[in-house]
């Protein structure tokens, strides 16, 4: 039986109220099983760098983080509406830095939009 190498990838959703963006949810790797893939780990790397650099500017504007939340490799960031003016431009750069690597690898980033209807 032929053996095929597997790569994991990367999930990133953006959470819209009103196509406005109110949070994400970051999951997963980049990288493949036997972790040889340097591509792999580059993207992988990219991706959590910007958005570890918008939780905390996140948490830097509203001066807390109880809207952060990080467990077992995931990274989930989700405001209340009333913060969406002073975080607009930090959700905004992630979510277009992302959907363009997302584009450059396909393989490496599963990229998606989520509207909420704030009951979530």
């Amino acid at each position: 039986m032929a053996h095929f190498e597997v790569a994991s990838m990367i999930s990133v959703s953006f959470l819209k109220f009103r196509y406005q963006v109110v949070g994400f949810n970051i999951s997963g790797h980049s990288e493949s099983r036997q972790n040889t893939s340097v591509s792999g780990r580059l993207v992988c790397a990219a991706v959590s760098s910007a958005a570890i650099m918008v939780a905390n500017g996140i948490s830097k504007i509203l001066e807390t983080e109880k809207y952060i939340q990080v467990t077992n490799g995931k990274l989930l960031v989700k405001i209340d509406l009333e913060y969406i003016i002073p975080c607009k431009a930090l959700f905004d750069a992630l979510f277009f830095h992302l959907k363009e690597l997302s584009k450059d690898y396909p393989n490496n980033i599963k990229f998606c939009e989520k509207e909420l209807s704030y009951s979530d």
